[in-house]
């Protein structure tokens, strides 16, 4: 098409800044998400023209979302889906916009072929665990998700047995006489 006359912000390196609303208007009004092709041209005061040059652009003001975001299957050691474990080391997985780069407690990585993504070596304390994932996609936009995981004793665990081999170590470690210690254990 024709050329059209923007006025452009000049900066003292030679650079130019042409804002939204500038482009908006070149688009007939509307500046929607999308591929751009924009061929620029500049004109000084005496009249003399640049060569054009064009410029290519995709426009993404969209925030990214993440799905699936939970416990891989090989950390999920209940129902696969229930945000149970029994593991204190988890990887945990998910999707979103393919190249965003996700943070986690200190873990970037990125979002690989079809927006998969994997965070391992995760740790959960005993009981409830929350989680904000940050993603910023290649764009520069950014969200957070989240996620509630429950560590919970390995099944089969008996408290009472448990706490009584607890109680046994602690005398041994005193080195109390058998009589003494019977009193101790039949107190606690």
């Amino acid at each position: 098409g024709a050329f059209q006359a923007v006025t452009a912000t000049g900066a003292t390196d030679g650079s130019y800044l042409i804002d939204r609303d500038a482009l908006a208007a070149l688009n007939g009004g509307s500046l929607p998400d999308g591929v751009y092709r924009i061929e620029l041209r500049t004109v000084d005061t005496s009249g003399n023209r640049s060569r054009s040059v064009a410029l290519d652009f995709t426009l993404d003001t969209t925030t990214p979302t993440v799905t699936g975001f939970g416990l891989s299957g090989s950390s999920d050691t209940g129902t696969i889906g229930d945000g149970l474990t029994s593991a204190g080391r988890v990887t945990l997985v998910g999707s979103t916009e393919v190249g965003s780069t996700l943070s986690l407690a200190g873990t970037s990585v990125s979002a690989g072929t079809g927006g998969s993504f994997q965070i391992p070596n995760v740790v959960l304390s005993e009981g409830l665990n929350n989680f904000t994932l940050e993603v910023t996609d290649l764009a520069g936009n950014s969200a957070q998700a989240t996620v509630t995981l429950t560590r919970q004793s390995a099944a089969g665990t008996d408290v009472a047995l448990a706490w009584n081999l607890l109680a046994l170590d602690a005398i041994r470690l005193t080195v109390t006489d058998p009589p003494i210690a019977t009193r101790i254990l039949a107190m606690l």
